[in-house]
């Protein structure tokens, strides 16, 4: 019911998930900051699902500063499972 959509529409404007995974600033015109508590891996892909940076960080890091302007999805896996942003380079 409505309860549901707005739900929903909060978890697209809202950064960060219920993983506890953040990237800022989103939109940027360098980097993102990815906020993660502990260890955790990474990887950016465009909208046809090309891998173009991966890596992993402790606890925070910056990803994306190669980017072109565009649209890219993160995903993000910690120890309580995997989280997906979408990155707007600008």
């Amino acid at each position: 019911g409505t309860r549901m959509a707005m739900d929903e529409s909060f978890e697209e404007n809202s950064l960060e998930n219920n993983n506890g995974v953040s990237a800022s600033p989103n939109p940027s015109t360098g980097s993102f900051k990815v906020v993660s508590k502990g260890d955790f891996v990474y990887d950016i892909t465009d909208m046809n699902a090309k891998q173009l940076e991966n890596g992993s960080g402790k606890n925070e890091a910056f990803v994306g500063g190669i980017l072109k302007p565009g649209l890219y999805i993160l995903k993000v896996k910690n120890e309580r499972g995997v989280s997906q942003l979408k990155l707007i380079k600008k």
